[in-house]
């Protein structure tokens, strides 16, 4: 691994694309599961990034892997930062940070953000947040469900991407969906020997729904930028927009910043990047999670856009130990709304110059074509595309990425 400047656990495109815009060519080294890279053939991902030298075999996944796994990886000589890619690398990223003595979340932050019943036990009486079980058993689950009619969410304690996750009405939505479970052994990312994910169970809050994109310097937070967030309705909670800055300002700005304060502070988070999510009920902030990586979505994009600076550039500097200057007030602001399609195969797909072409508009992806298969809106990965847009508030830039998406038109058979 001499030469690598950068390690990143875990392969993701999204991350390796951004990245080689702003490091040198063939100066970042990826950890990923040997079972990963034979699945998604990534002896081959040198040739997809300028900035990838070479895709080496861990098993950082496992509960094992510190003290089995860990230690075997060597310290490139020039290593500058770790990153994690993926949700599944959080832990391991801020355990590697430790032992090779870089800037990082911390070994018992790793594990607290990357587990969400360990996240939630830990706030519990600190920071407001639904009530919350991980059941023991079918009967537990019900008693609990029943104290608020069935209207409760069950998730994976250790998932993303909102896969498994269930939004239920009543009684009859939690015995089906909990019939419905997923051990998630088709997520091309998640190895065979992860921890399988716990059932967790939370009362179901109602309200406006943000994120907080916050970077972490030695333990103090020096940047938050809000997002308002729009997510479907029924039983799968898939995000369908995003916009930033979200314009929420005065007394609920200031408790929000301030539950993500305490919240930082009581997870013992060093240096990281976090990606939390809120409801406001009743006025106040309520922890639905948090992650320890950069956020998805092309969240990191609207930020660019809205405060005029590069979100991604600044956060490898402060994971390579430095202190960037971080803008203080944003100048514009920024949308994002997602392509959703019916369940079937696509037919046809039209619009999309047309979308590209509209005002405010940045960038249009269809990520389908003719043939193929479409699943419906079931989690983040069953989305097909999405438009990116701008204007000088959250609403107008929202309306802008609404109104062209409407331009788009998939067909399905």
């Amino acid at each position: 691994m001499n030469g690598a400047e950068t390690v990143v656990v875990g392969y993701t495109e999204f991350l390796l694309d951004l990245l080689s815009g702003l490091v040198a060519d063939r100066s970042v080294v990826v950890i990923e599961e040997p079972e990963v890279i034979e699945r998604r053939q990534l002896d081959r991902a040198h040739m997809k990034h300028a900035c990838l030298r070479e895709v080496l075999p861990a098993p950082y996944q496992s509960e094992d892997w510190p003290s089995h796994g860990g230690a075997a990886v060597e310290r490139p000589s020039g290593v500058r930062a770790v990153l994690p890619g993926s949700e599944y690398a959080v832990r391991a990223t801020a355990e590697l940070a430790d032992l090779w003595g870089l800037a990082g979340a911390g070994a018992r932050a790793g594990h607290t953000l990357r587990n969400k019943d360990v996240l939630r036990a830990r706030m519990d009486g600190h920071v407001r947040q639904p009530r919350w079980n991980c059941p023991s058993s079918e009967q537990q689950l019900l008693d609990f469900a029943e104290q608020f009619g069935g209207a409760v969410v069950l998730k994976p304690s250790n998932g993303q991407a909102s896969a498994g996750v269930f939004r239920c009405s009543n009684m009859s939505d939690v015995v089906r969906y909990r019939g419905e479970f997923d051990d998630f052994s088709g997520d091309p990312l998640r190895a065979s020997s992860i921890t399988p994910p716990r059932l967790l169970v939370e009362q179901r809050l109602t309200g406006p729904e943000f994120s907080v994109e916050s970077f972490v310097i030695e333990g103090e937070v020096v940047f938050c930028n809000v997002t308002a967030k729009t997510v479907a309705a029924g039983e799968h909670p898939v995000e369908l927009g995003h916009a930033a800055p979200a314009g929420l300002d005065g007394p609920p700005r200031r408790r929000l910043l301030s539950a993500v304060s305490r919240m930082a502070r009581l997870a013992g988070v060093r240096t990281a990047v976090l990606h939390s999510e809120w409801i406001i009920t009743d006025g106040l902030p309520h922890l639905i999670e948090c992650a320890g990586r950069l956020p998805g979505d092309n969240i990191t994009a609207l930020i660019s856009h809205a405060w005029g600076f590069d979100f991604v550039r600044a956060w490898l500097s402060i994971m390579r130990g430095e202190r960037p200057q971080l803008p203080e007030a944003s100048t514009a602001a920024a949308a994002i709304w997602f392509l959703c399609a019916e369940p079937g195969a696509v037919t046809s797909v039209d619009g999309v110059a047309d979308a590209a072409a509209a005002s405010d508009v940045l960038e249009v992806r269809v990520t389908v074509g003719p043939g193929d298969a479409t699943s419906g809106l079931k989690n983040s990965w069953s989305r097909i595309g999405y438009v990116l847009a701008r204007g000088p508030s959250a609403g107008h830039a929202l309306v802008s990425a609404q109104s062209a998406a409407g331009i788009v038109k998939v067909a399905v058979a």
